[in-house]
């Protein structure tokens, strides 16, 4: 959008006016110009997206355009100078006088790029020096300078993207972390009872969240680390649920074992440690052979009560006989559907915490959006 002071500004200094949009060279530089809500923003064009700058470099330039005094140009308070991908974005606060205090940074601000090496008289497509006549595009909601033989080229080109000044690792960390925070939330609800896969929604929000929040890099990176942290946080979560379920179960029956035998006393009790308890829980969860399961049972059971003469009491075939159960296959199926569907609502839920996550997948090939200005 384009209002009354600006279409002003640019019939006072050979600018042109399409697309939404006031654009020229001032002062020898490419610039363009938009009113937004409230602010009026400022495109700078800085060098082809090719050829951005490297960290050092992008910080003093983000220097020189935060200039000392941002109050006196009427910059926003916070986020005022955005660079990416060789383009500049600076906000100012719309109001009474504000294009007169645009009017001195372009002509106070601007020229200082020069002495970074930033001239910024480099075709936006191909990189080579601009001569002749120059055309104007309006590509991806940046107005660019290029040549005319190049214009018809760049909608042809995937979006080109500068360096990403993010860190793989710091992302990770971060995507870890909000994965561990959802799987502590997962398992408390899973052991009170609820439906814990719903919790899968705020461990793709963490997950993500945080990735951004630790300063990790964006694209293709991004979308395989919050995912793969989704899919540890989700299980994570799962098997501590589960485990509590297990614990509070030794809480309410000690890990006590009670055979039948001849004597006074007419029974023999032993008990599980709650390491031995929690392992044979596991067992019965994931072991599908009974005689294997209950093996490992009563190896516990004779190693945790050496004193009480249990294996001389009880020999392995007897205690599998005692304590088989005819309805462990089906025991076991229902145990591992509800697991699996658990955590399979969890991830579905959590790929839904994390908007806009897979569209990074197409930045390298979704071609540009282009329109070839006046």
């Amino acid at each position: 959008m384009v209002g009354t002071a600006l279409k002003k500004y640019a019939e006072s200094h050979g600018m042109r006016c399409d697309g939404g949009y006031v654009y020229g060279r001032v002062n020898g530089r490419y610039i363009a110009m938009l009113d937004g809500t409230g602010v009026k923003m400022l495109q700078v064009y800085l060098c082809p997206p090719s050829q951005a700058p490297e960290d050092i470099a992008a910080c003093r330039i983000g220097e020189v355009l935060r200039t000392e005094d941002p109050k006196a140009y009427r910059l926003i308070r916070r986020g005022a100078v955005n660079i990416s991908d060789g383009r500049a974005v600076v906000v100012f606060q719309d109001g009474p006088g504000a294009m007169a205090r645009i009017s001195r940074y372009i002509d106070e601000v601007l020229p200082r790029l020069d002495a970074l090496g930033l001239h910024g008289d480099a075709c936006a497509c191909c990189g080579m020096p601009m001569e002749g006549e120059v055309r104007h595009v309006l590509a991806d909601d940046y107005v660019m300078p290029v040549h005319v033989g190049c214009a018809a080229k760049l909608s042809a080109q995937p979006i080109a993207r500068g360096r990403d000044q993010g860190s793989v690792l710091r992302g990770a960390l971060g995507a870890l972390l909000g994965a561990g925070i959802g799987a502590v939330l997962w398992a408390i609800v899973y052991m009170m009872g609820y439906v814990s896969g719903l919790v899968g929604l705020l461990i793709g929000l963490l997950s993500n969240f945080f990735y951004g929040r630790l300063g990790g890099r964006k694209g293709r990176a991004r979308v395989v680390i919050v995912v793969a942290a989704l899919l540890i946080g989700a299980l994570l979560g799962q098997i501590g649920g589960v485990t509590a379920r297990f614990n509070w179960s030794f809480e309410e029956g000690g890990g006590q074992f009670t055979w039948p035998m001849d004597g006074e006393d007419g029974f023999l009790t032993v008990r599980l440690t709650r390491s031995q308890y929690l392992k044979t829980c596991w067992d019965r969860y994931f072991c599908r052979d009974q005689t294997a399961m209950l093996s490992n049972e009563y190896d516990r059971l004779a190693a945790g009560n050496p004193d009480s003469g249990f294996d001389r009491t009880v020999t392995r075939e007897a205690f599998i006989q005692r304590a088989w159960d005819a309805g462990y296959e089906d025991n076991f199926r229902a145990g591992a559907r509800e697991f699996g569907a658990n955590l399979a609502m969890g991830v579905f839920f959590g790929l839904l915490g994390c908007p806009g996550l897979f569209g990074q997948l197409r930045d390298g090939k979704r071609r540009r959006t282009v329109k070839m200005l006046k």
